[in-house]
């Protein structure tokens, strides 16, 4: 569901049968409900960049994945670049930025169907 191109976007999905992490390792629940993670968008490659120096700075946050790009080239999808890591409750919390955009493409659901937005 997306109201726009930039607010208040939210994905709910399946993990295919066949995911595997960079690392060739099944990592991910299958079948389970839940929250999977949180992403924070910043601005640009610097407010990225200045995140990810902060995020690896402390040794207290834990990085569970990247900085990466994520796009097809590698299989994945979302065309940006991000980093996973868990707050101190345990959340999975993503940093990213340069996402693709999808204009005009803004699908919504009611009662199992897709409706115009």
């Amino acid at each position: 569901m997306y109201l726009d191109d930039y607010h208040h976007q939210l994905a709910i999905f399946s993990v295919p049968e066949d995911w595997v992490d960079e690392e060739g390792e099944d990592t991910v629940p299958r079948h389970d409900t839940g929250l999977h993670h949180m992403a924070f968008e910043v601005g640009d490659q610097q407010a990225f960049d200045d995140a990810v120096a902060y995020i690896r700075s402390r040794p207290d946050i834990e990085v569970v994945w990247g900085p990466l790009r994520l796009d097809e080239s590698n299989g994945l999808w979302g065309g940006h670049e991000g980093i996973y890591f868990l707050d101190p409750d345990g959340n999975r919390i993503e940093v990213f930025h340069d996402s693709d955009m999808f204009p005009g493409s803004r699908p919504a659901w009611r009662d199992g169907q897709e409706i115009e937005c």
